[in-house]
């Protein structure tokens, strides 16, 4: 879908493009003005992202956030979002982020059982860290 859009093969309401990256509205925004970043080329995953494209995408999700923010003023905030994968929630096999504007009140939660309860101790979270740890130690080549 993702694709047949930056082709122009389907309508979509576009916020901004540039060479690398279009921004369009989601067809179902949690508030007006959400819009989805994609890149131009088909990316699943994250993983297969470059750094080029991957900080491409985050700087023009920061752009249009801040620009929704000053239009906006103080009752205004935003939150960006990646899913990727499935059991992420990733429903579209591009990446993308959204861009949502943020009011108090929305009725748009960001909510996890884990933070209402005891949290871990230092070596359970020392733990749950080790083996990323070591995998960045020697992180993958990701300047392709």
């Amino acid at each position: 879908m993702f694709c047949r859009i930056v082709a122009g093969d389907e309508e979509a309401s576009f916020a901004y493009t540039d060479a690398a990256t279009v921004a369009f509205a989601d067809r179902q925004p949690v508030n007006p003005g959400h819009v989805l970043i994609v890149p131009r080329l088909h990316i699943s995953r994250i993983a297969d992202l470059d750094s080029a494209t991957a900080n491409h995408i985050w700087a023009t999700a920061i752009l249009i956030g801040t620009v929704i923010t000053k239009l906006g003023g103080e009752t205004v905030g935003v939150n960006l979002q990646l899913s990727d994968g499935e059991v992420a929630g990733q429903e579209v096999e591009h990446v993308h982020v959204h861009v949502i504007p943020r009011h108090r009140d929305d009725g748009y939660r960001v909510d996890a059982d884990a933070w209402h309860g005891p949290a871990p101790s230092r070596r359970q979270l020392d733990e749950s860290v080790a083996s990323l740890r070591v995998a960045l130690s020697s992180p993958p080549d990701t300047a392709s």
